[in-house]
C-alpha cells in the first residue's frame, strides 16, 4: 500500500463516518480520528473538518508511525512498511 498525502486526505474524509486513524508525531503527540470524533493526546477536542484535514496532513509529513484502522504502519528513510512485516 502506498501511503502518501492523498491516501491520508482520504482516509480522513473516510474517518468522519466509518474509519479509524491515528498518528503519533515527531513529538510523541498521539492524534486521532475515530468515526469523527477527533482526539489529541487521550483528549477531545471539536474542530472543524478543514482544520482536521489540516493536522493530519501535517502532522503525516513528520510521522514515523501511523495506524489505519487495525494496521501500523512505519517509516523507515522514505518507505513505509507494515508493522511487524518489516
Amino acid at each position: 500500500m502506498k501511503i502518501d498525502s492523498v491516501l491520508i486526505k482520504e482516509y480522513v474524509q473516510e474517518s468522519f463516518i466509518n474509519n479509524y486513524i491515528e498518528i503519533r508525531d515527531h513529538r510523541n503527540n498521539v492524534i486521532v480520528l475515530d468515526k469523527g470524533v477527533f482526539s489529541f493526546n487521550g483528549h477531545e477536542q471539536p474542530k472543524t473538518k478543514p482544520s482536521i484535514e489540516t493536522i493530519f496532513l501535517d502532522a503525516f509529513k513528520l510521522t514515523r508511525h501511523i495506524k489505519l484502522d487495525d494496521v501500523e504502519y512505519l517509516r523507515k528513510g522514505s518507505k513505509w512498511y507494515e508493522k511487524g512485516l518489516d
